[in-house]
């Protein structure tokens, strides 16, 4: 409990849960009140916007001592409140001018909470309205949101304004926003001066693709005129020859589609397609459902399309498409990225890789994939045989060098730090059809070595418990025991069903349920598998350990430092 004393009263505060609450302790003399609202130039946007809004006090008349916002919400998936103060850790929102001492100001970007205090001068007071703080927000989605107050009428642990030691906000108004795609409408094909046809414009003669909308069909340039069936045709009972019209119903190709650069809130995606083609990303924060989309009806060999708007520290998954001239359009397999944490975004650097055939003497290697671990980050090598990994996090990585007809290498330990760039070269061998090249090969390591059956207790069930646990359709209820009961003995049948060992009778009529040689040389097939030469995975087994310490150091300073910034908090009130 802490006590600050103004002229003529006591106050007490009290922190509770990181906000300021004002306790009564001195009954109004008069009956007062106070409100608070929220005020924008608009209440539509646009994904993209950045706008403001401002927490509007009026005290209605009444001289208060300090307001406490505790707390605003917000919608994270839809807005992001843009931090006012970079020199401070974490996210801020802007004071107004008020009232003279702000004691708390903090937002919670993943819940979408603001909690915010301040206080007038010792022996001072304020009376009337006006802006207490300007929230900067940006629309990352689509939808519909609504700013609201935390606050009970006569409840001192929310939102409330202190006047002379009683909280006397009697009213709070919440604000609506919806927010709408940015994406351009398409012109209509007749503004663009041309006509609809049912074909590919390419089946036309003279005849050439617009970027014009057409309720059916396709949006044509041109004369457009049919072409004849017969072009070479003979008289009178001749008959001629020629063929048709050629008519292009071969899609794109597409190739070196990679990620080329990420930060917390976009993404670079870019990809070649063998053909002029159009671009497309779709993309979602769950695998096969893509609920956004960005495109260019551009058609290009070269592609690139900038994400934006996106969350930090999110992973989302992406397709690409390409659509040519004639309508044919080719769909990307699946990939997957992370943006950066906001934390991640302030400490970056680069890798550039060079990339050469047998020796770091050798000739450069274009068109190579690298992938760098374990972010999974992929770059393909330009025609110099180099890659440029941008906005990578300080740590330690592994970078992977793939090329068709080579052997696979991974280098380990790639340091990046800060506001540098990390110089790293590589080769790859030509692969060689010897017996030397065995690296690769796979043998049968048992995992389950012994017979099981329910009713046992050992070591070995718990490690059939285990390996059947990553199947959710064979053990859903995932249960590590080391007992052999009914759920393990269903677990056991449903894995010798999908793999046709036997699917009827019982553990001891056919087996069923039960881990005998047939079932276990199964289960270590699937699960007991190993590279005779495993160097390689051990050091990116190492290389991960590595990431993962310097993560937890750089989440304990953080802690440590905002343990810091409380004290200085905690201090700053006691000498008033």
């Amino acid at each position: 409990m802490l006590t600050v004393n103004f002229q003529f009263k006591s106050i007490k505060l009290l922190f509770f849960g990181g906000s300021l609450i004002f306790l009564l302790f001195l009954s109004s003399s008069l009956a007062q009140s106070a409100s608070l609202s929220l005020s924008s130039t608009s209440t539509s946007y646009q994904i993209g916007d950045v706008f403001e809004v401002e927490i509007i006090l009026d005290t209605e008349g009444a001289e208060i001592d300090g307001v406490d916002i505790h707390y605003l919400n917000y919608d994270p998936s839809l807005i992001e409140v843009q931090d006012a103060d970079s020199q401070v850790s974490g996210v801020q929102i802007a004071p107004g001018s008020l009232l003279e001492e702000t004691v708390l100001n903090s937002v919670e970007t993943s819940s979408g909470r603001i909690d915010f205090s301040q206080v007038t001068s010792p022996g001072t007071t304020y009376s009337g309205s006006g802006t207490l703080a300007t929230i900067t927000f940006k629309v990352l989605n689509e939808g519909t949101t609504t700013l609201t107050f935390d606050f009970t009428l006569g409840e001192t642990t929310d939102c409330n304004v202190a006047s002379n030691g009683s909280d006397i906000l009697s009213s709070v108004e919440s604000l609506t926003l919806t927010f709408s795609s940015s994406t351009t409408p398409t012109p209509s094909c007749e503004s663009l001066g041309g006509v609809c046809k049912s074909s590919p414009c390419s089946n036309y003669n003279d005849c050439t693709s617009l970027d014009g909308y057409c309720s059916s069909g396709y949006c044509c340039s041109g004369s457009c005129t049919a072409g004849s069936s017969n072009v070479g045709g003979g008289g009178g009972g001749g008959g001629g020859g020629g063929g048709g019209v050629s008519v292009d119903r071969t899609p794109p190709t597409i190739s070196e589609l990679q990620v080329k650069e990420i930060t917390t809130s976009t993404a670079l995606i870019y990809w070649k397609t063998n053909e002029k083609a159009s671009s497309k990303v779709s993309y979602g924060t769950s695998t096969k459902e893509y609920n956004f989309s960005t495109s260019s009806n551009l058609l290009v060999k070269e592609h690139e399309i900038l994400l934006q708007n996106l969350l930090p520290a999110t992973l989302y998954y992406f397709v690409v498409s390409s659509k040519d001239s004639s309508g044919n359009e080719a769909i990307s397999e699946e990939k997957e990225f992370q943006t950066l944490s906001i934390t991640q975004q302030e400490s970056v650097g680069t890798i550039k890789v060079i990339l050469t055939e047998n020796s770091f003497e050798g000739p450069r290697l274009k068109k190579a994939t690298l992938t760098l671990l374990p972010l999974n980050y992929q770059c393909i090598t330009d025609e110099e045989g180099e890659c440029v990994f941008k906005n990578i996090p300080e740590g330690t990585y592994s970078i992977k060098a793939e090329k068709e007809d080579h052997i696979s290498y991974t280098k380990v330990g790639v340091l990046v730090k800060k506001g540098k760039r990390t110089k790293v070269k590589i080769y790859l061998k030509e692969k060689k059809e010897t017996k030397e090249e065995e690296e690769g090969k796979e043998i049968i390591v048992p995992v389950i070595t012994q017979n099981l059956y329910p009713g046992q207790r050992s070591e070995q069930v718990r490690k059939l418990q285990e390996l059947l646990a990553t199947d959710k359709e064979i053990y859903p209820e995932g249960l590590v025991t080391g007992y052999y009961g009914p759920l393990t003995t269903r677990a056991v049948q449903r894995f010798q069903c999908k793999y046709q060992i036997v699917c009827s009778g019982s553990p001891y009529t056919t087996g069923w349920g039960l881990v005998g040689p047939k079932t276990r040389k199964k289960l270590n097939e699937i699960f007991g598998k190993k590279k005779i030469i495993d160097k390689e995975r051990q050091a990116l087994i190492e290389a991960i350990k590595a990431q993962i310490r310097y993560l937890q150091k750089l989440v304990a300073e953080l802690i440590a430092r905002l343990n810091k910034l409380l004290e200085q908090r905690k201090a700053k009130l006691k000498k008033r």
